[in-house]
């Protein structure tokens, strides 16, 4: 039957075949049945025990070309249809496919071999795509590639030398190197596996000379850019391999023969193997996602996704391509469903288990794992003994306010027998586990889940009050205005049991909004201080002069961060003895939208300027405490705020704070601890709120920033005043909002809010 290939968009004919062409496969082996499907249903007939075509024996002329396959090799790129398509031409060509000798790990030994023979063909083309992983040479086999004498079977036998006898391939592959082939992409692959045996017998250094030599040379060969990077990993440098990997994800010249760098994945897997390492989860996972969709797909890629614990937001996209994946190499079946599971993607799992062609046997297995999980979204029963399952949502993992609440709320959970505890972080990891108390413990929780669901409390932002799959819900709110948005009343009165604030300012907004008031509890928050203590390690960024003001949040204008730099800069000059330390939180995340850091940046780099630093990097508990401990004075001379950790952490710390005397800092703070600016309720001045319309006029808080400047000034001249105040606010803190003061009030709203027959 003839086969005719046309363009889709011109219908122009690009290839007419008056019939199917006849293919053989010619073999060192006796049987069929060894044979990979994908050629063997590729030709018409075998020639079995039989290589001689290798060896330049001529076609046959009852064929128009031959395929080449031997004992115990694995085909790893290429379907039947594939393999097929190379027969399909108007002008016969043969085809070198890439073989593969496992050697190091990340980079095996290459050749491109003609395994693709067409009658009357003059010339060989590389089809990169088709990849072979090889055996160990039959007796054949080596005599067939021996008879060949061309220069690619020169460097298959010099790379048979090494695999059998390590080290015994550096001499041969130097001598082809230097023979100076004139064919550029042979010469390159011969210097890419002198590299490659180079590493694998520990010689750096040489290496390392030979990738610098082969990046002038073949410019166009992102290979070398990958095997750079390998060098790095394999002496444990690296943050080193990073420039590289990108580097090798260029596209280059698709002549050159690579391990698989041509398209990017193995580039892909080691920049995700390298940023999970180091705790960024988020960068690894990018990174590994488009492997999914590669054609084979990558099995470490994809196998070190499937890993993952992803927060179940952002992996509930991720269903349709790895079900696209599963329904194209079912051998990923029971990994996705796995994964599927552990994200509660319980509809997309039923799909698959229900739709895939498996036996009956294990469609009955994977359905009754399905059920298990749906069991662990249903609450306890009356009368049941078990203890109940509570879920804390919300960030865990980074430095925001919000995680460092919810991992001391998540520890007293994880302490009390009471109550079966597993966490949903809502956001990725941005600090190492070991850089967290109990993070490992923390993250072995957040991987688990509870055995039932009888409370959710989510504390997130913005605020989720949808119903949970089962019992009740709790949210966290800690609003910063007066006034609050209409359909959060409606939706807290309609879908929340109980509402918690983290002050008596929040609770008020709500209650006059229209919540009503059996249903909203103040639960403070608290300080660690174990982390936030006067006593132990201060640092300040260096550079900072004598007098230190620290600002330790947003760069927005609701923390009033243009009326602190216009007050420091109505306070002080660039003669004064004093540094505005800006340690700035979220401009890169959650308040990347409204951030005002490119507008401290100016002020710090004008010349007219006080002396101002600004701080961007992450800090973890033990980094802020230090930084609050090595400050004078803190300031936050906010317009909103529900709660304000920072100004908690900093009494804690013994640094006294100049704040707004509206709002939440009056219930953390008095006169005798720190300074309270006074200011105005004003109107928000912005057209309208993305949270619609408010339960009345929305307004926020306007300090005096004649006072706030006069007060930054007394502070500095009157610094026995501020240190006193300073170790009066460590005393208030540490007698009313320890952790270990607070916790005991949200363990036993939990207690409440699970009891059945009147007991937990």
């Amino acid at each position: 039957m003839g086969v005719q290939i046309v363009t889709p968009t011109s219908g122009m004919t690009r290839l007419n075949c008056h019939r199917s062409p006849r293919v053989g496969l010619a073999t060192d082996v006796t049987s069929a049945d060894p044979i990979p499907s994908a050629l063997r249903n590729a030709a018409d007939t075998l020639l079995l025990g039989d290589l001689s075509v290798m060896g330049k024996r001529a076609i046959s002329e009852n064929s128009d070309g031959v395929l080449i396959w031997t004992k115990d090799e694995k085909v790893t790129h290429g379907t039947t249809a594939e393999w097929r398509r190379a027969f399909f031409t108007s002008q016969p060509c043969n085809k070198a496919v890439v073989i593969h000798w496992l050697c190091i790990e990340h980079a095996d030994l290459l050749n491109a071999e003609p395994r693709i023979l067409m009658n009357g063909a003059n010339r060989t083309a590389t089809d990169s795509h088709l990849r072979i992983v090889s055996g160990s040479p039959s007796p054949k086999m080596r005599t067939a590639w021996k008879q060949n004498g061309e220069p690619w079977s020169r460097v298959t036998l010099a790379v048979w030398d090494e695999i059998e006898n390590p080290g015994t391939g550096v001499d041969a592959l130097r001598a082809l190197w230097e023979m100076k082939n004139s064919d550029q992409t042979l010469s390159a692959l011969i210097l890419r596996n002198l590299i490659v045996v180079l590493m694998r017998r520990g010689d750096f250094e040489k290496a390392e000379e030979l990738l610098a030599l082969g990046e002038k040379a073949f410019p166009g060969y992102p290979e070398l850019s990958y095997l750079h990077a390998v060098l790095h990993i394999r002496q444990n440098r690296h943050s080193r391999a990073i420039k590289f990997l990108e580097a090798a994800m260029t596209r280059g010249n698709l002549e050159f023969v690579g391990s698989g760098g041509e398209n990017s994945y193995r580039a892909r897997f080691l920049l995700g193997a390298i940023y999970d390492m180091v705790g960024k989860q988020e960068e690894a996972v990018n990174y590994w996602v488009p492997c999914i969709n590669e054609r084979p797909t990558f099995p470490p890629a994809v196998l070190a996704l499937l890993g993952q614990q992803i927060p179940r937001g952002r992996a509930a996209w991720l269903h349709q391509p790895l079900g696209e994946m599963v329904r194209r190499e079912n051998q990923y079946l029971e990994p996705v469903l796995n994964f599927m599971l552990a994200h509660y993607m319980l509809a997309p799992a039923k799909r698959l288990v229900t739709t895939m062609q498996i036996s009956q046997l294990d469609r009955e297995r994977y359905m009754a794992a399905i059920a298990r999980v749906e069991g662990k979204l249903a609450p306890r029963k009356e009368g049941s003994q078990s203890r109940p399952g509570v879920v804390l949502s919300g960030p865990f993992l980074d430095a925001s306010a919000h995680s460092r609440i919810n991992r001391a709320f998540a520890t007293a959970l994880l302490n009390c027998n009471k109550v079966d505890a597993s966490f949903d972080s809502t956001t990725w990891p941005k600090l190492a586990l070991n850089s967290i108390p109990q993070g490992q413990r923390l993250w072995k929780a957040i991987q688990r889940q509870s055995d039932h669901l009888d409370l959710t409390i989510r504390h997130t932002w913005p605020p989720n009050f949808e119903r949970p799959k089962s019992g009740k819900l709790v949210c966290i709110l800690p609003w910063e205005h007066t006034s609050v948005p209409v359909k959060w009343v409606e939706e807290i009165e309609n879908k929340v049991d109980e509402l918690w604030t983290p002050s008596d300012f929040v609770r008020k907004a709500f209650l006059e909004g229209g919540v009503s008031s059996d249903r909203v509890r103040t639960l403070r928050n608290g300080v660690d201080m174990g982390a936030f203590r006067p006593e132990g390690r201060s640092t300040r960024p260096p550079g900072s002069r004598g007098f230190v003001f620290l600002f330790v949040g947003g760069s927005i204008q609701r923390k009033g961060i243009d009326l602190l730099l216009q007050a420091y800069g109505d306070a002080f000059t660039l003669e004064d003895d004093v540094t505005l330390v800006v340690k700035d939180l979220g401009s890169r995340s959650f308040y990347r939208e409204i951030t005002r850091l490119g507008d401290v940046q100016q002020f710090a780099a004008k010349p007219t300027s006080p002396h101002t630093i600004v701080v961007t990097e992450e800090l973890n508990d033990d980094g802020l405490a230090a930084l609050y401990r090595g400050a004078d004075a803190f300031v936050l001379p906010y317009r909103g705020e529900g709660f304000g950790m920072p100004m908690l952490e900093s009494m804690a710390c013994g640094t006294p704070i100049i704040a707004t005397a509206e709002g939440p800092a009056a219930e953390l703070c008095s006169a005798e601890e720190g300074y309270l600016i006074p200011a105005e309720e004003v109107p928000v001045p912005e057209s309208g709120s993305p949270l619609g319309r408010f339960t009345r006029e929305w307004t926020w808080f306007e300090p005096n920033i004649e006072l706030l400047a006069q007060t930054m000034r007394r502070v500095y001249e009157d610094r026995d005043d501020a240190a006193k105040r300073g170790r009066k606010a460590a005393a208030s803190a540490k007698q009313k909002h320890t952790w270990d003061r607070v916790l005991p009030e949200y363990l036993a709203r939990v207690s409440e809010l699970t009891r059945i027959d009147g007991r937990n």
